[in-house]
């Protein structure tokens, strides 16, 4: 048998069309294009001959047709994401532009260099002068009237008031030491408060599938005394300067029940807490620029912890300078580091003198424990220690 080899050569080749394309990156530029604008030649004859000048446009982050003045584009056709006018004072909050209505919110909606202005403002005592304790009646008000959403609240003692249903609304409620306020089902939203959106000194009961969002404040709920969640809840806290949710030494947030706390947005931490911290429900947060928990007191966690990656992140996820107990049947969801904006592993630091138990279920990700604190783990950790 006799074996052939056959060598076949194919040579092929490759051969430009053409060698005159001056900008091979823009796919606007080439022989014989089109030129009509003025800001480059795109037809490659050595010549800008385009008529049309160009605009210089402004990037429009937030998407509500206004501009930021910062980021700018010359160009002879709108750019995607970009428009003609330069007026927006905040390009980063969808609801802050010349043309959005002045809301109460501690915000200037307007751009035009004041805040709330227009609003009916002022401060609204519980008195009981309808003989009730409902805070929907309008005669048991200072004002004669149910408070209006850019009103700060006073909760003064003896009186136990009830907000029932929804459309409870204001500017920040103060609970005073002696008083108490029930929140029993609907939503409440609490707004634009400098300082606070709810201090309480007395006695603060979240009840009966209540929904309460704080937005746009100094801390969002700062607890001295006592507050306790029966039930399904939600506390919504977003948009705060400092912390969302500040709970004293020597007071109590008891969740009872499974409330659960969104935090998002908020410049401070999350929870800083000095006192007793119970909770049941889930928390979940994203962009929190300190600690999404500090802990100087006694933290339980009977629930789910589950904080998700977000342009900002957290000094660490839990900075505890105290007693942490994570208990049977609970988990804590650290975020992935190196994941979209979080490229943080600071996970837990237990400093000296502080103590940990962890007797559910943590899922680190990667991300740290440190510290010299005592760390105690009769549960699981996942992805490392």
């Amino acid at each position: 048998m006799t074996t052939m080899a056959i060598l076949v050569s194919l040579c092929f080749h490759v051969h430009p069309a053409n060698s005159t394309d001056c900008d091979d990156t823009d796919g606007n530029v080439y022989p014989g294009a089109p030129e009509t604008c003025s800001d480059k030649d795109y037809n490659c004859d050595g010549m800008i001959t385009g008529t049309t000048s160009p605009t210089l446009w402004y990037q429009d982050a937030d998407y509500d047709g206004y501009r930021n003045p910062s980021v700018t584009l010359l160009s002879c056709t709108p750019p995607s994401g970009y428009v003609s006018n330069n007026s927006d004072c905040n390009d980063n909050n969808f609801n802050v532009n010349p043309g959005a209505p002045e809301v109460c919110d501690n915000l200037d909606n307007n751009c035009n260099g004041m805040v709330d202005e227009g609003l009916m403002t002022g401060t609204a005592v519980f008195t009981f002068g309808a003989m009730n304790n409902s805070w929907s009646e309008p005669m048991n008000w200072s004002t004669m009237q149910v408070p209006a959403p850019c009103f700060d609240v006073i909760i003064p003692t003896p009186y136990n008031v009830v907000a029932t249903g929804s459309g409870i609304t204001a500017k920040s409620i103060m609970i005073q030491g002696g008083a108490s306020l029930t929140f029993t089902g609907g939503t409440s939203t609490i707004q634009g408060g400098a300082t606070f959106g709810i201090n309480n000194y007395g006695t603060l009961n979240i009840t009966n599938n209540s929904n309460i969002i704080i937005q746009n404040t100094g801390n969002g709920i700062d607890n001295h005394a006592n507050i306790q969640c029966t039930g399904v809840n939600s506390i919504t806290i977003t948009q705060v300067t400092q912390n969302a949710i500040q709970n004293f030494s020597g007071a109590i947030f008891m969740d009872n029940g499974t409330t659960g706390l969104t935090l998002f947005n908020i410049t401070g931490d999350g929870i800083s807490n000095s006192g007793s911290l119970t909770k049941n429900g889930i928390l979940s947060g994203s962009n929190i620029n300190g600690d999404l928990i500090f802990n100087t007191g006694t933290f339980t966690n009977g629930g789910n912890i589950d904080f998700q990656n977000g342009t900002n992140f957290p000094q660490w996820v839990i900075h505890n300078q105290g007693t942490f107990n994570n208990n049977t049947g609970a988990y804590i969801l650290f975020p992935t580091p190196s994941t979209g904006g979080n490229v943080s592993n600071m996970g837990i630091l237990n400093t000296a003198g502080s103590t940990m138990n962890n007797n559910g279920i943590m899922n680190l990700f990667g991300n740290s424990i440190s510290g010299s604190g005592t760390f105690y783990n009769n549960g699981v950790i996942n992805g490392g220690l």
